[in-house]
């Protein structure tokens, strides 16, 4: 195979072996920056990504022995709301509102909400507040990425404890 190849480039001209190398250097490099700059650029994306989430990590971390310190909050407890009163009001509290797009009873007094581009951490901070503050659990959860970084589509299935 590789003396067929040789006999090959040994029957081409100076000017064809010359054209082949050139347009052989010109693929690689091409490719090169094909693969390097998308890669680049998500590199510095995530790097950006990672300084964020370590300060806000940061700022958890200071500012959550001050919270614990204060107690549960007082619009922990819910007398007798229903449990969309508490979901619509604690989701519009968290900064949730303009992702809640609909709530629908699922039956056995569970119901069923749906998010549209929420930031992920937003959400997982409201379920972790209604678990905690509300006594309502997660059924079922349905999180598909939304087409920004960060923001998700959510079906979830809650209900009262």
């Amino acid at each position: 195979m590789r003396d067929r190849l040789q006999q090959q480039w040994n029957s081409l001209t100076v000017r064809e072996q010359r054209m082949l190398g050139w347009g052989a250097g010109c693929a690689v490099v091409l490719i090169l920056v094909a693969v390097q700059l998308p890669l680049q650029r998500k590199l510095q994306t995530l790097q950006s990504s990672v300084a964020t989430h370590r300060a806000d990590l940061a700022w958890l971390q200071a500012a959550g022995p001050q919270l614990a310190a204060l107690g549960p909050s007082p619009l922990a407890v819910s007398g007798n709301e229903s449990l969309l009163v508490r979901i619509d009001r604690s989701a519009r509290e968290i900064g949730l509102g303009s992702a809640l797009v609909a709530s629908q009873p699922a039956g056995d007094g569970a119901l069923r909400v749906q998010l549209q581009a929420a930031r992920f951490n937003t959400v997982v901070a409201w379920l972790a507040q209604l678990s905690e503050q509300h006594s309502v659990s997660v059924d079922t959860a349905t999180i598909d990425a939304a087409s920004e970084a960060g923001m998700v589509n959510a079906t979830l299935v809650l209900r009262s404890r």
